[in-house]
C-alpha cells in the first residue's frame, strides 16, 4: 500500500493528468483507507502500539474533532455538542488519541437516528483525564458490550441494517488507551443510547 501510495503521489504531481485527477483522488483516499485498517489489524493483533508522547491538551483534541465530524453528523441530521473543561494537558500520543475520538465518534453517528443528540466531554477526575461521547443512538444490549471491544464484532442491528464497519474501531481504541496506561468502557441501554469514555493518566 505504500508503494501504491507513492507511485500515486507521483503521478499526481506530474502533469497531463488533469483530465483523471478527480479519480486519483478516489483512489488515494482507498488507499490510505486500506492502509490505515492494515496498520490496524496489525496494531490489534500484537496488542500494541507505537506511541509518540508529547504534551498535548486534551480539549483541543476533542475539539477538533468534532469540527471536523459536524459535516457528517449534520447530513445524518444529528446534534453535536461539546463539552469541556480548558486546557486539560497530559503527556500523550495526540495523533493516536485524536484516532481513539474519531474513532468513538464514527460510532456515535452511525448508530443515531436522525433527530439525535451526540455530546462529546471532557474533564478533569481523580482517576485522570475523563473523555466521553454520548449518543442517543440504539444503544446495546449486555451481551453485546461484553463483547465489542472483540475483533471483528458487530451488533445484530448493525448486520440487520446494513451499518458499514469492520469491527476494529473499539478493539484499536482500547490497544492506543491502554498502551497509554488508561482505560476505556462503554455504558449502554438499547433504544436510549451509549457512553464510550476513556480515561488517561494527568500526569
Amino acid at each position: 500500500m505504500t508503494s501504491i501510495l507513492g507511485y500515486l503521489e507521483l503521478v499526481l504531481d506530474e502533469p497531463g493528468h488533469e483530465d483523471i485527477r478527480e479519480e486519483l483522488q478516489v483512489v488515494r483516499r482507498n488507499a490510505e483507507h486500506l492502509l490505515n485498517l492494515v496498520n490496524d489489524l496489525i496494531a490489534v493483533a500484537s496488542e500494541r502500539v507505537d506511541l509518540s508522547l508529547a504534551e498535548t491538551d486534551i480539549s483541543r483534541v476533542l475539539a477538533m474533532e468534532v469540527h471536523a465530524a459536524l459535516p457528517k453528523a449534520a447530513g445524518n441530521g444529528l446534534q453535536l455538542v461539546l463539552d469541556v473543561e480548558q486546557p486539560l494537558r497530559a503527556r500523550v500520543d495526540p495523533e493516536r488519541i485524536s484516532q481513539v475520538v474519531r474513532n468513538l465518534l464514527s460510532n456515535a453517528i452511525k448508530y443515531s437516528p436522525s433527530g439525535g443528540v451526540i455530546t462529546a466531554r471532557a474533564t478533569r477526575t481523580d482517576e485522570g483525564l475523563v473523555c466521553s461521547i454520548t449518543d442517543t443512538g440504539l444503544g446495546m444490549t449486555e451481551e453485546e458490550q461484553d463483547q465489542a471491544f472483540t475483533k471483528f464484532f458487530r451488533s445484530a442491528r448493525s448486520r440487520e441494517t446494513a451499518i458499514p464497519g469492520a469491527g476494529l474501531g473499539l478493539p484499536i481504541s482500547k490497544t492506543i488507551v491502554e498502551g497509554h496506561g488508561g482505560s476505556i468502557s462503554l455504558d449502554s441501554e438499547p433504544g436510549v443510547g451509549t457512553t464510550a469514555s476513556f480515561v488517561l493518566p494527568s500526569s
